[in-house]
């Protein structure tokens, strides 16, 4: 059979000990699913299963013994993988070299910084954070409609460092004692970065969250003009008629 022929189920998540056990006889020569109301499901001969799952704590003997085991560390390929793709299919040419440098000057210390707290809101992995950085930049600095492109590449590295500031700190737990952990994350921003990017593009007391707000709403002005004189141009010729 050939391999494009083949439908392939991804299952991705914890293995829970209630369902994987129904599994077992998906997975033998049976194929074979019964629910919970006892309808049975066949799979077919085209149908293929795979398992992304971060343990096995729950699985039996039974279910493991039918399944091939690929175990992939975190270590093993690291963030960079998804960085790479993600620039490859949609960061524009001109951007990428710059973007790629941004990339190597910011994210290892805030990765360090956050995989070193005691505790965040919800378990987050290298490769979670980086791929949220991924979407926010390409709604910010890459999709065509955005207000910062073209831009100098001063503006990008603000506009880098407050997605940054977003992603990562956006699973810091709220204070908790005496220990108020977004505070200590603020002084390690301004202390790490303070000087890291210049502000030759920012006006007086303007930090980057107020340059990213200022740019958007300039750009929703250009459009409304834009628009606006587009409409008096139509109305005018149909008068003209």
């Amino acid at each position: 059979m050939c391999i494009r022929d083949r439908q392939w189920i991804v299952l991705d998540g914890a293995v829970d000990a209630d369902w994987i056990e129904s599994m077992n006889s998906v997975m033998d020569d049976n194929k074979l699913l019964t629910l919970a109301n006892n309808e049975r499901i066949v799979m077919s001969s085209s149908m293929r299963l795979i398992f992304e799952i971060t343990h096995l704590q729950h699985a039996t003997l039974a279910t493991v013994s039918r399944a091939g085991i690929l175990y992939i560390g975190e270590g093993e390929l690291g963030w960079m993988p998804i960085k790479d793709r993600w620039l490859s299919t949609k960061v524009p040419e001109h951007l990428k070299t710059h973007i790629d440098i941004l990339f190597d000057r910011f994210v290892p210390p805030f990765l360090d910084y956050v995989i070193g707290l005691p505790k965040t809101i919800v378990p987050m992995t290298p490769y979670a954070y980086v791929r949220s950085l991924c979407d926010l930049l390409e709604s910010l600095l890459v999709h065509p409609s955005s207000p910062f492109a073209p831009v100098h590449d001063d503006v990008n590295a603000k506009v880098f460092l407050y997605c940054c500031i977003w992603t990562f700190g956006s699973c810091i737990s709220y204070p908790l004692g005496v220990v108020d952990y977004r505070a200590q994350f603020s002084a390690f921003v301004r202390r790490e970065f303070g000087e890291a990017v210049s502000y030759t593009h920012l006006r007086a007391h303007e930090t980057p969250e107020h340059l990213v707000c200022r740019l958007l709403l300039e750009k929703k002005k250009q459009k409304h003009k834009q628009e606006t004189t587009q409409s008096k141009a139509y109305n005018k010729m149909q008068n003209n008629e």
